[in-house]
């Protein structure tokens, strides 16, 4: 007998067999792993003894058949693992009892439809049940409170309304190389997905309202644990103030796109974290400042359509700057003396001005609205611009536009300027 025992690894032995008693005196195991040891069944005799269980591997075996195994009473098994057998199906009395269960791969088998009673274990946060020949999931086939849920490899012939609707937790969902998967399945309700993955599948659209959520609130530091995170694409949701602690953690965020939501206060510090922060995009919102903390290294910037940013920071917060799209066209003023600065341009590269007097008859204004490239993002009205205009447009649409190409380092810097009376 070994009762102080906790972990017991039996795998990849040719145990098709296992005795009732074989585990008896084994009264603290907490994990056996039994995976790849030609097991035709599962040893339910010899695993009653040890319902003390946390973590049961039972993967990569020859198990087709759960009929009469129950799990009932194994009340502390949180970890379970049946990938890689032959399994048909999972009877509905095969899992009931287990209510601390948290993972469930049942991965690389042959199952038709998903486990019976999954929606009943509260616990259950991560299931995994790709390559399988499953058809249709189901409203109820899975618990409210999942977290990770991997589908991929399946003949899915279709996913029912509310299957995977009103599930606040889910942050992950793999639904890769579905080939019959011809259009996104409704997701209502899964507020915190990070991760969707719809590859190799038969889609041929792609829902407009797909990246319309309702975030309101960036309070307490929630990106705090992506650190590798390159692009924070936050547009058209109702965001209405930026906290200190919005992006604490972005330590390498290149890209962060916050256009069309309701902002009206940024922290002084909010950007502070973001050391990295080559591209940013604030337009359509309403914040009457703009700190700039943590904005040295910038390249584009975007604050178009915001009628209460009224004064603009200085140059000198923007050293590296290349791209401005700006509300007012005063706001321009202080940058235009950038361009004599720069160094002589040889003859072979030109240097031009464009000034553009349009009318209704002459000019598409639709492409001041086109937001498919860098320079103009979607403006769904234009902002008025009032105080000494006249004085430093005159007034009228302006498109500044200086390029200057730098043959010895073979790179191209351009600066823009946008302006809307």
């Amino acid at each position: 007998m070994l009762p102080n025992l906790e972990e017991l690894i039996l795998s990849h032995n040719k145990l098709d067999h296992i005795n009732s008693e074989a585990f008896f005196g084994l009264s603290n195991l907490k994990k056996i792993a039994l995976q790849g040891c030609g097991l035709v069944r599962v040893p339910m005799e010899a695993l009653r003894r040890i319902r003390t269980v946390t973590t049961l591997y039972l993967d990569n075996n020859l198990i087709a058949d759960m009929e009469n195994v129950t799990f009932r009473g194994f009340h502390f098994l949180k970890n379970l693992r049946l990938e890689g057998n032959l399994l048909q199906r999972v009877p509905t009395d095969a899992l009931i009892g287990l209510r601390s269960l948290e993972a469930l791969d049942v991965d690389d088998n042959s199952l038709s439809s998903m486990p019976v009673g999954l929606e009943n274990l509260m616990m259950l946060q991560e299931i995994s049940a790709s390559n399988n020949r499953i058809r249709w999931v189901s409203k109820g086939d899975f618990p409210k409170n999942l977290v990770s849920l991997d589908l991929k490899s399946n003949p899915l012939a279709g996913i029912k309304p509310g299957a995977l609707q009103n599930m606040p937790r889910l942050r992950k969902l793999i639904l890769s190389d579905v080939r019959s998967l011809n259009e996104l399945p409704p997701l209502d309700g899964c507020t915190s997905l990070e991760v969707l993955r719809l590859d190799r599948a038969n889609l041929s659209k792609i829902p407009d309202h797909i990246s319309s959520n309702r975030i309101s609130s960036l309070h307490g530091a929630p990106f705090s644990s992506l650190g590798q995170l390159h692009d924070l694409l936050l547009s058209n949701n109702e965001i209405e103030s930026i906290p200190h602690d919005a992006f604490v953690g972005l330590v390498r965020l290149q890209v962060l796109d916050m256009e069309s939501n309701r902002v009206f206060f940024i922290h002084a510090d909010a950007f502070r974290p973001l050391k990295k922060l080559e591209d940013l995009n604030l337009g359509n919102n309403l914040f009457p400042q703009l700190p700039t903390a943590g904005l040295e290294r910038l390249l584009h910037l975007k604050t178009f359509n915001n009628p209460h940013l009224r004064e603009f920071p200085p140059p000198e917060a923007f050293p590296r700057i290349q791209t401005l799209v700006l509300s007012y066209a005063y706001h321009c003023c202080s940058f235009l003396p950038l361009t004599t600065a720069l160094p002589k341009v040889p003859n072979t590269f030109n240097i031009r001005e464009n000034v553009l007097f349009p009318t209704d008859n002459e000019f598409d204004m639709s492409l001041w609205n086109n937001s498919y490239n860098d320079i103009w993002p979607q403006l769904r009205k234009y902002a008025a611009v009032q105080g000494s205009v006249d004085a430093c447009w005159g007034g009228l649409i302006v498109l500044l536009l200086w390029e200057f190409c730098e043959q010895k380092h073979k790179r191209e810097k351009v600066l823009h300027f946008s302006s809307f009376p």
